[in-house]
């Protein structure tokens, strides 16, 4: 079989690099390079790391990317008080019952209780001591914070050296065959490429998808904001010791600060229909104390197309949905697609089995960012007029009237979807959680004053976010 994808970004060469290790297929990409990334930098969630440990050599990756390790987001200005929302839950939080969680809650230690907030807290990676850029030393458990441009780069490097075949072309037309499936692509230069099936990462221009007039589900009712600047900054201009994606409410919207290897990729999202351009950037300048300089704008609609699979082509990455950069689920999401693509080219599952698990996934991503919108801290127009989805809204009323939140109350019958430590950090950085009455067992007791006990010793192990730095400069 001939697969052909379309769009040379993260999510293009992520879904060949998936199809061409997970199948037997002729895998081949179609980009124009003169068309560069979006992004200045990127974060990822858990699920990239494995695909990092499972393709790649994981040290040569990092060095190549300009990868930092991400212990999780460091919210600012959201809510009454600024708030953590690690990568990996407190040490209870496999349980039925986090105690953990709410007895942190209740003493002021949560960010004590997670590795990765203790971690974060105290500018340090889970890298242990000793850990050279050739030689890691690591539980293994964490995210990355990636130089767009440096991953796309070494993705298309990789991809083309285990087989992928590159086509740097621009795509003019379409031919169908009698039943509706693309069965050749023609680009620029007389290029007709054939195809059996076709994955369209083209982004928002929908290059491919687009021929079917897919039906687009808007979620502008819960998260409306619509535009993007991306600029970056020098860590000579900002101090940035954490191993964290920052993420500061604006009066409009938000700001996130991603620290790679050699700089800081930033960006501001924004509803234009309560702020203008001009205005954002003003904010963001004063916030700094820096005059920033936009390296690019982005417009958007957050939602998704009501299918992803139309006949032979499906649509991943931003080609089919877009939230926003809120918790870096596009990347999440692209991989959760290209992996399920792979299980449907080999009769795994069913074209309905893929579209209802894509549709799944996105809504289940749409209800947990709405969350953050219900805060209310900052009062205006734009943010009073936030409105939770209705999953969104039964977990919120869950908390309000009862002060115990159990792991199956959460939206987690797929393991692929929101975890619910993640919904349990963000409920209660947003004051949205009724604290528990903390009526502990003896054995729960015990368990919680030994962590606190060992805390020392776990933090003497692991180096600092500056010491993994300086391993690359």
């Amino acid at each position: 079989m001939k697969v052909v994808v379309v769009g040379g970004g993260t999510a293009g060469w992520i879904s060949a690099l998936i199809l061409k290790k997970e199948t037997d297929h002729d895998i081949t990409l179609i980009d124009n390079s003169s068309v560069g990334p979006l992004g200045v930098g990127e974060g990822t969630t858990g699920l990239f790391v494995n695909i990092v440990k499972k393709y790649f050599d994981e040290e040569e990756f990092v060095r190549e990317c300009g990868a930092t390790p991400k212990m999780g987001i460091d919210f600012i200005g959201w809510a009454e008080d600024d708030f953590v929302s690690p990568l990996n839950g407190t040490f209870s939080c496999d349980e039925d019952y986090d105690y953990a969680f709410f007895s942190g809650i209740n003493n002021g230690k949560l960010n004590s209780y997670s590795t990765f907030s203790l971690l974060s807290e105290n500018n340090k990676v889970s890298y242990k001591k000793g850990t050279t850029k050739n030689s890691f030393i690591t539980p293994g458990v964490n995210a990355y914070h990636l130089d767009t441009h440096k991953t796309i780069a070494y993705l298309k490097k990789f991809c083309v050296d285990i087989g992928v075949e590159f086509i740097d072309s621009e795509i003019i037309s379409f031919d169908k065959s009698f039943f509706g499936k693309v069965k050749t692509i023609n680009c620029s230069d007389n290029l007709n490429i054939e195809c059996d099936f076709v994955v369209d990462c083209s982004g928002f221009h929908r290059k491919v998808i687009s021929e079917y007039k897919p039906k687009f589900i808007s979620y502008e009712k819960w998260m409306s904001v619509n535009t993007a600047l991306s600029f970056r900054l020098s860590y000579n201009s900002f101090k940035f010791t954490k191993p964290v994606t920052i993420s500061r409410a604006l009066s409009c919207g938000w700001m996130w600060m991603i620290p790679t290897q050699k700089s800081i990729g930033c960006g501001i999202v924004y509803d234009n229909k309560f702020a203008s351009e001009e205005d954002v950037i003003s904010e963001v300048s004063k916030l700094l104390n820096n005059e920033i300089e936009i390296n690019r704008k982005i417009n958007f609609k957050t939602g998704r197309l009501k299918k992803s699979l139309y006949q032979n082509v499906a649509s991943v990455g931003t080609s089919y949905s877009f939230l926003e950069p809120l918790q870096a689920t596009s990347i999440h999401t692209t991989i959760l697609q290209a992996t399920r693509i792979s299980e449907l080219l080999k009769n795994l599952i069913t074209p309905n089995e893929y579209n209802e698990y894509c549709a799944s996934i996105v809504d289940n991503y749409a209800d947990f960012l709405s969350l953050h919108y219900q805060f209310k801290y900052i009062d205006n127009k734009f943010w009073n007029s936030r409105v939770p989805r209705k999953y969104t809204q039964k977990i919120i009323n869950k908390c309000k009237s009862s002060n115990v939140i159990f792991a199956s109350d959460y939206n987690t019958k797929n393991k692929d979807f929101t975890s619910h430590n993640l919904w349990s950090y963000v409920l209660s950085g947003g004051k949205l959680l009724t604290k528990d009455d903390d009526d502990l067992s003896d054995k729960e007791v015990l368990t919680i004053k030994t962590w606190e006990k060992n805390i020392p010793f776990v933090l003497s192990q692991y180096m600092t976010f500056d010491e993994f730095r300086k391993m690359y400069n």
